[in-house]
């Protein structure tokens, strides 16, 4: 019999586990990945790790470690439902949760709140790492946004969590917004910008709405939480349910306000860095263990060019998720990466000449950089968001819209792959 195992989720930038009850979440960032893995892997204790959502790569690697260690003393977890003693533990880490995982069991990495000998022990216990979409070599994306764009990418996930809160009814939220802004935000003299086929920036758009969702509120109780979001929770839930998703809501942006050093480490040059001393001591590589690091490599398409439209006479949710997709996707694909092209297994049969350009990549973390020497365990045509469940007819709520055509049948066929390592 195989020893009592655990299968621990490690979520990227601006990650969570899930917010609302832990018997009934409404809203979680592996999106129906716990319904595919689960009946594929029965004993299996599948559990979600909460890493600091934009704290450092050093604490996040901690409280990896710091995780790890309570599952093998059958300790609770913070977000955990159940307590489970492992004795073997398998990790899979979406976007920074990759990097996580591969900082953590590399040994060359310095981890200042980790003793050596425990930190090995901890190790030892580990049987496969797997990374989906992971920014091992770093993202430009992170070296685009300068700080007082941040909300940009904060503006992303809260229009993903609205979208669960709201049912999908994004188009209602973004009317709200027109109306919150001194002339309405479709006469807004940007709008021209918007609307022109040649010399058209997304990043205005989003610079534009992401400051209005994520103003503060002003009562003491709710220092730093997004006015619109906690709104948009307590409508969608029943009285005790809403107030706790806003409580926890609260505290999760206060967290991301009080650290946001992960955009600075995730920038290729400090990627590079971090990588200079790590070469020849990832985890399986000298043969002496039983798990590797495998990884998977997620690629869509290049945006496509938007007709001239009215936006003041109708405002369509599918060319909101492409203007968001085409935002990210320009600022991530600002830097030919020189990594290797990344070959291996497709999971479902795509355009593989879409890795052959040096800027491809999923609209946040390039192609080149989501593998350590170029070979993927497996790859797919999907965006950033798409393989953990943010997809339209996903549990997860899609804001982004990539022309990957991603479905169910695709993400159950990648998280069914990504089953046959977690035995």
């Amino acid at each position: 019999m195989p020893p009592p195992t655990a299968i621990l989720l490690i979520p990227g930038f601006f990650g969570y586990a899930s917010f609302g009850s832990d018997e009934h979440p409404v809203l979680e960032y592996f999106a129906g990945v716990r319904a595919v893995l689960g009946p594929l892997l029965p004993g299996r204790f599948i559990v979600t790790h909460e890493p600091p959502p934009t704290g450092s790569l050093q604490s996040r690697a901690q409280s990896l470690y710091e995780a790890i260690g309570k599952l093998l003393a059958g300790d609770l977890l913070p977000h955990g439902r159940t307590r489970f003693k492992a004795e073997r533990i398998h990790l899979v880490g979406h976007s920074t949760g990759g990097v996580d995982a591969r900082l953590f069991a590399n040994l060359r990495y310095p981890m200042a709140g980790a003793q050596d000998d425990e930190r090995r022990r901890r190790i030892a216990a580990l049987g496969n790492i797997v990374t989906l979409s992971a920014p091992l070599y770093g993202t430009p994306l992170a070296t685009r946004i300068a700080p007082e764009d941040h909300l940009l990418l904060r503006a992303v996930r809260v229009l993903t969590m609205l979208g669960v809160f709201t049912h999908g009814d994004l188009i209602r939220i973004f009317l709200e917004l027109a109306k919150t802004t001194p002339e309405g935000l479709f006469k807004h003299p940007v709008s021209a910008a918007l609307a022109a086929v040649s010399g058209w920036s997304p990043e205005h758009f989003m610079k534009k709405v992401a400051p209005l969702v994520v103003s503060r509120a002003a009562t003491p109780n709710e220092p730093e939480a997004p006015v619109l979001l906690l709104d948009a929770a307590r409508r969608s839930q029943p009285p005790s349910t809403g107030e706790l998703v806003a409580r926890q809501v609260s505290r999760f942006f206060a967290q991301v306000e009080k650290h946001q050093e992960l955009l600075q480490d995730l920038q290729v040059p400090s990627m590079d860095a971090t990588n200079a001393g790590l070469a020849g001591a990832d985890y399986g590589e000298a043969g002496e263990r039983a798990g590797r690091i495998l990884s998977y490599v997620s690629v869509a398409p290049p945006p496509r060019r938007f007709p001239l439209l009215d936006l003041g006479a109708a405002i369509d949710f599918e060319l909101i998720q492409a203007w968001i997709y085409a935002t990210l996707y320009d600022a991530a694909k600002s830097a030919k990466m020189a990594e290797t092209r990344p070959t291996g297994p497709l999971i479902a049969p795509f355009d593989t000449t879409l890795l052959d350009d040096p800027v491809a990549c999923d609209g946040v973390v390039p192609a080149r950089s989501q593998t350590l020497h170029g070979v993927a365990t497996g790859m797919v045509l999907g965006d950033h968001l798409d393989v953990v469940g943010s997809f339209d007819g996903g549990t997860g709520a899609n804001v982004m819209r990539s022309g990957s055509k991603f479905t169910g049948e695709r993400f159950e066929a990648l998280w069914r792959d990504i089953a046959t390592h977690l035995g």
